[in-house]
């Protein structure tokens, strides 16, 4: 079994058991992931920052534990032009006290910027996946939207990977979409993994606030909504042509540094490119990654469903969160397939439902810049535009309630 703490909204920490579909993935290929001092990590796997100034002491740490190039992930680096290292690291090795060792540093010279492989997941409501709501209410029309598609893709959503049967299910966002290969959400059980469908309800979001874009579905987490710093990073820097990313993932790292291979590949894009991430459902200010990173715009969510407007009681906060959106019981394109929490009935999702989270909230603002770069502002210039329009909101801050197109429907229940 495999378990980590969380803060939940009470403060407490509570255990967090991921022993059911999301750990089954490391069936599929991934090795065991671990959790201590606050984060997930890949055991056994090294970052490194390929700068002269320290590279050649670290790299003479890592020979003399044993540690060898992780190949792959060299030439992955390699091809999509990030200045990063991977090493592959003798299990006998505890990953985060041999960063703490590469850390250290010579009086008056920088940090070596050195990290594990950090775990990154989708973010939804941990208390909660998605439940079965009705399509919402639209005021006519057989299509899931209508209207035609304009120009080329401007969005580019890394997440899950595109599921086939949205073909049948949703034609309208199929229309909308352009992806690479399918995935498979179902397990061995017949039940969805624990965050099948995530890509797709976020794509959903995006084709209800702006029916007019394109999508471009891109996976870095397989179907139980895990990923890692190296494919977040390389997704990344495959996606320099979508004027607009959607990150609905994230996690803590070690010493809440900022993770070594994502702050690479964001540092690769320009002012063309804007990218856009949840804030995490940890009720806490900690700093989650990426949206902490400066020039990221970070969303937490708003609860619009308790006869006022208040954070939601699972969105982290801070100084680092840009904006709030609406993230309770947002109703979007979902699979058709059996769904089960751990401990829980199953339930029989027909396509649509509703789920809570910043993974939702953050869409929301994502297509509202790529509105505006459709109309030919600047990425990080529409960024600055969405941000400057927003409402305050006391003891939450600044606040964006989107407007959906009247034949669609509404976002929240």
């Amino acid at each position: 079994m495999t378990e980590g703490r969380l803060s939940m909204s009470d403060g407490s920490r509570a255990r967090y058991d991921l022993r059911g579909d999301a750990w089954r993935g490391s069936a599929r290929g991934h090795p065991e992931v671990k959790w201590e001092q606050g984060y997930w990590y890949r055991p056994g796997q090294i970052l490194v920052e390929d700068d002269q100034e320290f590279t050649a002491g670290v790299m003479h740490h890592l020979r003399a534990v044993g540690a060898t190039p992780h190949e792959e992930f060299g030439a992955h680096f390699s091809q999509a032009g990030l200045p990063i290292r991977a090493f592959q690291v003798p299990g006998s090795e505890h990953i985060p006290t041999l960063v703490e060792r590469l850390r250290a540093h010579e009086h008056g010279k920088p940090t070596p910027n050195v990290g594990p492989n950090h775990v990154f997941t989708g973010e939804y409501e941990y208390s909660g996946g998605p439940e079965e709501g009705p399509e919402p209410v639209r005021a006519g029309g057989e299509s899931d939207v209508p209207g035609p598609v304009a120009g080329p893709p401007r969005i580019a959503v890394l997440d899950t990977g595109f599921d086939h049967a949205v073909k049948h299910l949703h034609p309208g966002l199929f229309e909308r979409l352009e992806y690479d290969g399918d995935e498979d959400p179902v397990m061995s059980d017949g039940v969805l993994a624990y965050e099948a469908g995530h890509g797709t309800f976020i794509a959903g979001i995006i084709m209800k606030h702006s029916p007019e874009l394109h999508i471009r579905q891109v996976r870095v987490l397989d179907p139980a909504g895990v990923g890692d710093d190296v494919t977040v990073a390389l997704g990344l820097s495959r996606e320099r042509g979508a004027a607009v990313i959607n990150l609905s993932l994230g996690g803590y790292t070690h010493g809440g540094r900022p993770p070594v291979a994502l702050a690479a590949a964001l540092a690769q894009l320009d002012d063309s490119i804007a990218v856009v991430a949840a804030a995490g459902n940890n009720n806490s200010d900690e700093p989650f990654w990426p949206a902490a990173f400066k020039g990221v715009v970070a969303v937490g969510a708003l609860d619009t469903t308790v006869g006022k407007l208040e954070r939601a009681k699972f969105s982290n906060y801070g100084h680092w969160v840009d904006v709030y959106a609406p993230g309770v019981h947002v109703h979007s394109t979902y699979l058709d397939g059996m769904y089960q929490e751990p401990g829980k009935h199953l339930a029989h999702l027909t396509g649509w439902a509703r789920w809570s989270g910043t993974s939702f909230a953050a869409p929301q603002v994502a297509a509202e810049i790529a509105k505006r770069v459709r109309d030919g502002v600047k990425a990080r210039q529409a960024a600055h535009q969405v941000l400057g329009e927003t409402t305050w909101l006391p003891e939450v801050g600044a606040i964006m309630i989107p407007k959906t197109d009247e034949t669609w429907g509404v976002l929240v229940a």
